[in-house]
């Protein structure tokens, strides 16, 4: 991972934890929607995998 990517990724971890604490989910409800774990939801939050774009979509 880039820098650049690494920046963006962290940004956008934390965009979708505050989007997900405004709708009171929790990472475990929110991984039970998306048919993944809580700590990849972890990670993703954290900045520290990247999120596929299927997965970006299933957010939106």
């Amino acid at each position: 991972m880039t820098q650049d990517d690494a920046v963006f990724f962290k940004d956008l971890g934390k965009r979708i934890a505050t989007l997900r604490k405004e709708i009171k989910l929790t990472q475990t409800q929110l991984a039970d929607m998306l048919d993944t774990s809580q700590q990849l939801i972890a990670a993703y939050e954290a900045g520290l995998r990247k999120i596929p774009v299927p997965v970006l979509a299933k957010m939106a």
